[in-house]
């Protein structure tokens, strides 16, 4: 069974053009075409239909950093929605005192501005994350 027909010939031809066949393969190859130069002139790979060379690194490096804004921008409104409603936060606190329920920004202004604050930068800069991520449609 040592005999190599066009067939077997023709199966390897995506190996060998892609340059993933082991040196045997396309030194067989190579000697077929040098042996039956009408069949390697039929089966010979334009160099317009080449496979192009993605520069993978580019693109993962493009997917990681797309994946990070999507993270913070999750974060974002995360803290934003959370330090909108902490000055809103309310609690049964009669065990301390004999008042009951109390609201935060009642008995601790403080807090109720600071977390204000907070949640008016977040959201800042959760819409400008999102403008730039929307330009991307993401």
């Amino acid at each position: 069974m040592s005999r190599i027909t066009e067939n077997i010939i023709t199966d390897l031809l995506p190996l060998y053009y892609s340059k993933h066949a082991s040196e045997d393969t396309l030194a067989l190859v190579n000697d077929y075409f040098a042996q039956y130069p009408e069949f390697a002139s039929e089966h010979h790979l334009p160099f317009a239909l080449e496979a192009p060379r993605l520069e993978l690194p580019d693109e993962l490096k493009a997917l990681k950093a797309t994946r990070f804004y999507l993270k913070i921008r999750s974060l974002l409104l995360y803290l934003a929605i959370f330090a909108t409603f902490v000055p809103f936060a309310f609690g049964d606190v009669s065990w301390i005192e004999k008042e009951g329920v109390q609201w935060l920004w009642t008995d601790t202004p403080e807090v109720a501005v600071i977390s204000s604050m907070v949640a008016v930068v977040c959201w800042v800069l959760y819409a400008i994350l999102h403008r730039n991520l929307k330009v991307t449609e993401l």
